[in-house]
């Protein structure tokens, strides 16, 4: 092997054998250019990572040092070197999947390897949406080192299927649109009331407030 196809080749038939990445990665190195080099890099940074505990210390770090390095690099060559695990299986299945990327058959798409743990074909994807897609759909998936993952950043929101959709393709539940009050309300107008004329309101009060008269009992003192 004398070239970068033979090695992606080797690799390719054999994604389990990681001897044969480090002899990539020796190769690399040889060639002394940047992207060689980043190359080179990110498999031997790979490599310690899988063969370090899952609780290292330095698993933080190395998390984030390789994905600047795979941001360099091509997601095809990912796809076939990186060394994702299968995700999204506990959704459908209820089980965190034992497999991983590098172990799964190659199928003639780069991108989607069959898995032989739960008979379902596996998709490299290259953005979170993607993943999200088609694990809300029920399938397996292996992420892009290169992006930058949150915890269950795979759930997706609420689905709901409208009549006549086809099933397995749901609708995000949108959220009501919130519209705030308003920052300036516009001042209340004073509102003219009619008034009595000067003078009359006094008299008009004290005729409601007068003590009714007793026309009987005048009528009789008068006699």
């Amino acid at each position: 092997m004398h070239d970068e196809t033979g090695f992606l080749n080797a690799i390719r038939q054999n994604p389990a054998d990681d001897v044969a990445r480090l002899v990539f990665a020796d190769w690399l190195d040889e060639r002394d250019d940047t992207i060689s080099r980043t190359k080179s890099e990110f498999i031997r940074l790979e490599l310690r990572m899988a063969a370090a505990p899952e609780k290292s210390l330095n698993r933080v770090r190395w998390v984030k040092k390789l994905a600047k390095l795979a941001e360099q690099l091509e997601a095809q060559w990912l796809a076939l070197v990186s060394h994702p695990k299968v995700e999204a299986c506990r959704l459908s299945f209820h089980f965190a999947c034992p497999q991983r990327w590098e172990l799964l058959t190659v199928t003639d798409d780069e991108n989607v390897r069959d898995c032989s743990a739960c008979s379902r074909p596996v998709h490299f994807c290259n953005t979170i949406h993607e993943a999200r897609g088609h694990a809300a759909l029920g399938n397996c998936v292996a992420v892009s080192p290169a992006l930058a993952r949150k915890p269950d950043d795979l759930i997706s929101p609420p689905m709901f299927v409208t009549a006549g959709m086809p099933l397995g393709m749901p609708l995000p539940v949108e959220a009501p649109q919130y519209t705030p009050p308003d920052a300036h309300p516009e001042p209340l107008q004073p509102q003219w009331v009619p008034t009595a004329p000067k003078g009359k309101g006094r008299r008009v009060s004290a005729r409601r407030n007068a003590r009714p008269r007793n026309i009987q009992r005048e009528t009789w003192e008068d006699e």
